[in-house]
């Protein structure tokens, strides 16, 4: 990350909140039909047109936070004096198990240090499936067990192959990152489970942040489907060609790539040829798969009752904690 102290930044000169997550929790939604709507703030997202003369800093959250400069001048160049940055990647990588998040947080404090920060969250055994759900979608071949790595009591190992493991969604730590940053004031958190009861009042929740004005309500959208049953067994089959997604592939292409890094043009070369090819085969196999899902029916349940109840019962304790202490009232949403 690029250096730079917050004496930078111009005190008061604008007002910017980060929208940090949780994936699969409404971001979709709020950065295609909320945030866009704002006529009193300007919205920077990683993939939005509007900053695209910033590519480097805004194709991903990781970029945007090593284009530390650029990011800070594009808040600084907003048309409005309110500015929401929002890309789900800042809570940290989903597909590590968020071990990056307390850098990033902290990345994002030394950018706007007087900025808030709104965290949806979602229940964790919902949040775990969908999570997996979306894993299938990217080619992830393996049972929801081994993804979220439900058979692992210890401590979780260096992998290679993608993981999510099923403790790192302790809602309350990942709050608490923030309030010793930011200061709990400027920390918001709303549930995801409001969108789903009361969509004007999650909507009215996010415009209270900082009063923002939306010309018209956008409703309650999905914006990502499940797979139905049908879907989720091709993807499970299917996925097994996507090769970097395997553990023994995800081993080969780490080792090529050492090996490219090395300098030698015939290893790029190498390494450049095989990804193109499993990249295009990743897309074939998306592509089939949504073939047979369509019209397929019911959504599938990947997780056994089983599974879903050993998620609730491991984070009741600090839901309750986070609910208590914030006046969420996760009670009612099945929280603990």
């Amino acid at each position: 990350m690029t250096s730079g102290g917050p004496s930078q930044v111009v005190p008061g000169a604008k007002s910017v909140l980060f929208h940090v997550g949780l994936p699969k929790a409404a971001s979709s939604f709020l950065q295609r039909h909320v945030f866009p709507g704002f006529s009193d703030a300007t919205f920077l997202h990683p993939a939005s047109r509007e900053i695209s003369r910033y590519p480097k800093a805004f194709n991903s959250s990781s970029a945007f936070l090593a284009e530390f400069e650029t990011a800070r001048q594009a808040i600084l160049e907003a048309k409005h004096a309110k500015v929401i940055v929002s890309a789900e990647g800042f809570v940290g990588d989903s597909y590590h198990s968020f071990r990056d998040h307390e850098a990033k947080a902290a990345g994002l404090k030394a950018l706007w240090p007087d900025a808030a920060v709104l965290l949806v969250i979602r229940r964790q055994d919902r949040f775990c499936q969908s999570l997996f759900g979306q894993a299938l979608r990217k080619g992830f071949p393996y049972d929801p067990a081994r993804f979220l790595m439900l058979e692992n009591d210890g401590a979780p190992a260096e992998l290679i192959a993608r993981r999510f493991d099923y403790r790192a969604a302790d809602l309350d730590r990942l709050v608490r990152t923030y309030e010793n940053l930011f200061g709990e004031p400027r920390v918001f958190v709303v549930p995801l489970e409001l969108l789903v009861e009361n969509s004007a009042a999650f909507v009215g929740a996010v415009q209270s942040i900082d009063n923002y004005q939306l010309a018209a309500s956008p409703g309650a959208k999905v914006e990502n489907k499940s797979y139905s049953t049908r879907g989720y067994r091709a993807a499970r089959l299917l996925n097994r060609f996507c090769l970097d997604e395997l553990d023994s592939g995800a081993r080969f292409f780490a080792w090529l790539d050492r090996k490219a890094g090395e300098g030698a043009l015939g290893w790029r070369a190498c390494r450049f040829a095989l990804r193109s090819a499993n990249r295009f085969l990743k897309r074939r196999v998306r592509r089939c798969v949504e073939r047979i899902n369509k019209g397929g029916g019911e959504a599938a349940r990947p997780l056994t009752d089983g599974q879903l109840t050993r998620i609730r019962e491991h984070f009741a304790p600090s839901n309750r904690a986070l609910s208590t202490r914030r006046s969420l009232g996760l009670e009612r949403y099945g929280y603990f």
